[in-house]
């Protein structure tokens, strides 16, 4: 598959999701119309990601709109963006910019939802007062997200925020050492990753885990977060070469 390399940790959870929603699809088909099964399409899935990854670097994609639940240009990030009279020191600009970026990334599914409703509960989580409106804004985007994919999928974003909340307090306990060799475990097996992709997107299973699944599935909790903090970096650096 040609640029399947290039694809970043998140981009191959999103291509697994989006594999698995047209094989699913697909069944569905097949039952109805009795006809010969038709693989996925993966080379296309990897090509609309690559694509969406470049889209991302030149201009920041909104959630869709209620009425039609797709992805809508006129509802920009200039809707979230704070008061520029609020800005006083260094800390506040650093803060405005993560917060913007957060309530400006791309909603099109359930696990962008999921991973974003985590990064607005995450940064919540931590002292804002440096950014005046923040908690307002983050609930009208949580509201907003409410509204475009249900209450069943905030509440499920809700619980996965707190189990990685936990996992990300049982990952300090671990040795650097067990880190290194369990991340190595997890990128070598990528039928490990999916199961542990899996059980992240659904506590009620991973609260049944015990022993070492539990560990790694702390370590590929934490990778997600760096994932997500290298892509914000990369980001970060690129708008300033722009400039």
């Amino acid at each position: 598959m040609d640029g399947y390399d290039k694809l970043n940790f998140i981009d191959k959870l999103r291509f697994k999701w989006r594999v698995w929603q047209q094989e699913k699809a697909e069944d569905k088909r097949q039952a109805i119309e009795h006809d010969d099964r038709i693989a996925v399409d993966t080379q296309s899935i990897i090509d609309e990601l690559l694509a969406e990854r470049y889209n991302k670097k030149n201009k920041v994609k909104a959630l869709p709109s209620v009425e039609s639940k797709t992805v809508e240009n006129h509802n920009s990030m200039k809707q979230y963006i704070l008061p520029k009279d609020s800005v006083k020191n260094l800390a506040e600009i650093l803060d405005r910019k993560e917060l913007d970026y957060i309530l400006g990334k791309e909603t099109s599914n359930e696990i962008d939802a999921y991973e974003n409703i985590i990064d607005l509960k995450t940064f919540l989580s931590y002292p804002h007062d440096s950014v005046p409106d923040a908690k307002d804004k983050i609930t009208e985007k949580l509201s907003l997200i409410q509204q475009t994919f249900g209450d069943d999928v905030l509440s499920k974003g809700m619980e996965i925020y707190k189990l990685d909340k936990s996992l990300s307090t049982m990952y300090k306990t671990i040795s650097v050492h067990d880190r290194i060799n369990f991340q190595k475990e997890i990128v070598d097996s990528p039928e490990l990753a999916e199961q542990l992709s899996d059980l992240r997107y659904n506590p009620e299973k991973a609260k049944q885990l015990s022993g070492k699944s539990v560990i790694l599935l702390s370590i590929y909790s934490n990778m997600i977060k760096e994932s997500k903090s290298n892509e914000y970096n990369n980001q970060h650096e690129s708008s300033k070469e722009v400039r």
